[in-house]
């Protein structure tokens, strides 16, 4: 697989290098350096890709067409609560800690969890906004 190959399938997910980097429990300069083709994409790199793929319910890197967002749209009650009082222009971290009584580490688990399942989108300075 090679690192266009590798960006192709991530981006067929409609995920970003973030939302990779956290599913597949490495850092986003790992995720950039296999793409640009630096470092090369091991065969262990290309099973944890092909994993997550079939994780999504995609197909693999063969076969995949492209998504834009992870049909798991289940929201938890924490969720619940952070959709409630998101702001439609964005909601910085510790606005939406203190509304929902939450810590920051809840927020930010849930946040990451609610930007994969493509029910919030983030904005620069940590900003998240409903979709």
């Amino acid at each position: 697989m090679t690192g266009s190959e590798y960006r192709a399938a991530r981006e067929a997910l409609g995920l970003t290098q973030m939302q990779s980097a956290v599913q597949l429990g490495v850092t986003v300069g790992t995720i950039q350096r296999r793409e640009s083709g630096r470092v090369p994409v091991t065969d262990r790199a290309r099973r944890e890709i092909v994993r997550l793929i079939e994780s999504l319910g995609g197909a693999s890197p063969a076969q995949t067409a492209p998504r834009r967002e992870n049909p798991d749209t289940t929201v938890t009650g924490v969720e619940g609560s952070i959709l409630a009082v998101l702001a439609p222009d964005g909601s910085f971290i510790d606005e939406i800690a203190a509304r929902c009584r939450l810590s920051i580490s809840e927020v930010l688990g849930a946040l990451t969890m609610m930007e994969l399942k493509g029910i919030v989108r983030q904005f620069s300075g940590k900003r998240f906004a409903p979709r």
